[in-house]
């Protein structure tokens, strides 16, 4: 009787606790950059990001690294506007400077973990 009180407590586990097990790993890979492949500079920041976690949930980035937002180099620093460019095949890099940083940090830490602190601290 007692073995069977263990699996429904390993059912319930797995029923509710998968989301928060993915939200540690996407923190994970925030934190640490490993196999990033997109860059967002925002405010002086670098946001070294991944296409499969941002991508999903942002039609605007989704946009962004499908290509239906490229613009020419000139042209967008001419207007102060985004930016959008790939270094030959490898990383893509989106420049947002007229972004605010600390909103910006807290909408990535939210695609990640789909949650976010609502504390602005300085030096974000």
């Amino acid at each position: 009787m007692r073995h069977q009180g263990k699996m429904e407590q390993s059912q319930t586990y797995w029923q509710t606790e998968p989301k928060n097990i993915l939200s540690t790993m996407n923190a994970t890979l925030l934190q640490t950059s490993q196999y990033s492949d997109l860059t967002v500079r925002c405010g002086g920041n670098e946001h070294h990001l991944h296409r499969a976690i941002i991508c999903p949930r942002s039609n605007f980035f989704a946009a962004c690294c499908n290509g239906r937002f490229k613009v020419n180099l000139e042209a967008a620093l001419q207007v102060h506007q985004m930016l959008i460019y790939t270094k030959e095949g490898k990383e893509m890099i989106i420049d947002l400077p007229e972004d605010d940083p600390a909103t910006f940090a807290k909408m990535v830490e939210y695609l990640y973990t789909l949650d976010y602190d609502d504390q602005i601290t300085s030096g974000e």
